[in-house]
């Protein structure tokens, strides 16, 4: 029996997205829902050469980064400032 060693967290305990799902989601077309996967924007689970899905997991973690962003973006506009600032890690 062929033992593969494990190097990242298992995708099984997530459910994959297709882009379709992730536009509902989003409330946003199926081809800007490409664009982001595509883009890398949003990471994606590619199973064989056309197959491209989205956990849950990672679109979670791409709402909550748009957030952030919309937040301080809002920070900057009421401190007076006229740039869009990413928040620091």
């Amino acid at each position: 029996m062929n033992m593969i060693e494990k190097t990242t967290e298992p995708v099984c305990n997530n459910s994959l997205l297709t882009a379709r799902d992730v536009a509902k989601r989003l409330k946003i077309s199926r081809a800007l829902a490409y664009q982001l996967m595509a883009s890398g924007e949003l990471p994606t689970v590619r199973i064989r050469s056309k197959i491209v899905r989205v956990t849950e997991v990672d679109l979670q973690e791409y709402i909550n980064s748009c957030r952030a962003i919309r937040c301080v973006s809002l920070f900057d506009a009421k401190m007076g400032r006229g740039e869009c600032t990413l928040p620091t890690e």
